[in-house]
């Protein structure tokens, strides 16, 4: 009888230990390497969303300027149409004869704004003969934007210019390794065409 009391007091011991063993394991939170561990994958996975992100606004950004140029072309060609060239066209003009969308159009009707942050300026331009053709500025594009834009815009344009560099000459084609350089953050894009 001795001994059975021994042993279950041993026993009962024993599961007060492991008790107190697995309540202390509970207790003792994460250490610092886990803690590390996991601020690491949490900022990757941040890192790479945001990355996604970006690109996603990007890409819908300027799907939106492609399908919103050839419609200003249009406009400003008809609006052109019964004169011999472009002579006069401007960005007051575009504006205030709503070439562009609202909410393009700054408060007082003369200036406009891009998708992009910046601002859109119309003027005649000369290829052949002198305001023969309209040249369409945008200010602070995106690196991404404009190299997604620009083949897009190719057969519809006279002429492109990425900040100082000519990446599609009159009667050419665009040169996708000046473009590949010339499209940075923050550029201006300059498309020009003629009446068809």
């Amino acid at each position: 009888m001795f001994k059975e009391k021994i042993s279950k007091f041993v026993s009962s011991a024993r599961r007060v230990q492991m008790a107190q063993a697995v309540a202390s394991k509970k207790q003792r939170g994460y250490s610092m390497i886990e803690i590390a561990i996991g601020t690491v994958i949490v900022g990757l996975l941040l890192a790479v969303t945001i990355s996604y992100v970006r690109g996603i606004i990007a890409d819908n950004r300027a799907n939106d300027e492609l399908k919103e140029i050839p419609l200003v072309m249009s406009k400003l060609t008809k609006m052109y149409s019964n004169r011999p060239n472009f002579n006069g066209v401007s960005t007051a003009i575009a504006a205030q004869n709503n070439v562009y969308p609202p909410e393009r159009i700054n408060t007082g009707g003369a200036t406009l704004n891009n998708r992009f942050g910046g601002a859109i300026t119309i003027a005649a331009g000369t290829t052949l003969q002198a305001d023969d053709s309209v040249v369409l500025s945008y200010t602070g594009v995106g690196a991404s934007e404009c190299k997604t834009m620009i083949p897009q815009l190719e057969k519809s344009m006279t002429r492109i210019m990425v900040g100082a560099s000519e990446i599609m000459p009159v009667g050419g084609t665009v040169n996708f390794g000046t473009l590949g350089t010339a499209c940075v953050d923050n550029v201006t894009i300059q498309y020009q065409f003629k009446k068809s």
